[in-house]
């Protein structure tokens, strides 16, 4: 689960940004204004407001209620980082490919064999979301810590395709055979995020937020769904 390509969302209008269509690098990097902001806070609160309003307007419905309802947000863990902001306050946008095919992802050539076993299995049962287009997050904190600065994930998607294994709480290191037998596609998210399991999404684009965020993140988005 490692971050390739990465743009911090400085002091962006939100028309201007959700005009930016596929959300690429490239339109996001055209956008960014003025930083000539009075303080860190209203810099922080500016971001946080407005990722909120992205949020619910261009992520999955089903997808968002459920990740509030389980109280748990989904995490990646970012590595590479402009060097004009503090890694930690970083709100960002990834367009980044997926990479479970890569050696480098887990260092290991049997997780590559594993991922496409996995694919065929998936493709046998009409999901869209495959390790060949998807990447992987994980409720866990710590977890997502292992791979770099943990951020909550917001796939900017309309329809969010996900996996997830109620035998394994890991898509790797486990076992094909457990794989099979527990398989989910398309359901109960919440459920994986409470009992603490990797989900597998397909998404172009999604935004990454700082986990330092999550408390005011969680009751912004809570008061506006309410």
């Amino acid at each position: 689960m490692i971050f390739v390509m990465l743009v911090p969302l400085l002091i962006l209008n939100r028309s201007q940004f959700l005009q930016t269509q596929n959300f690429s690098i490239a339109s996001v990097a055209k956008l960014v204004l003025s930083t000539d902001i009075p303080s860190d806070r209203k810099v922080n609160n500016f971001f946080i407001n407005e990722s909120v309003q992205i949020i619910l307007s261009h992520v999955d419905e089903s997808f968002l209620r459920q990740i509030l309802d389980s109280g748990k947000f989904l995490y990646r863990g970012r590595e590479n980082f402009s060097n004009t902001f503090d890694r930690h306050s970083q709100i960002t946008v990834s367009n980044s490919k997926p990479d479970l095919f890569d050696l480098g992802t887990y260092d290991d050539a049997r997780a590559i064999q594993h991922f496409k076993d996995l694919e065929i299995t998936l493709s046998s049962l009409d999901s869209t979301a495959l390790p060949s287009n998807s990447h992987i997050a994980t409720p866990i904190l710590t977890d997502a810590g292992q791979w770099g600065t943990p951020v909550s994930i917001w796939p900017l998607e309309k329809t969010i395709h996900y996996v997830w294994n109620r035998k394994d709480k890991l898509f790797w290191p486990a076992t094909l055979n457990n794989v099979r037998r527990g398989i989910v596609v398309d359901s109960d998210l919440a459920s994986a995020l409470v009992d603490g399991h990797e989900v597998m999404f397909k998404a172009e684009s999604f935004l990454e937020i700082p986990s330092t965020f999550d408390n005011t993140l969680r009751s912004k988005l809570l008061q506006a769904k309410l």
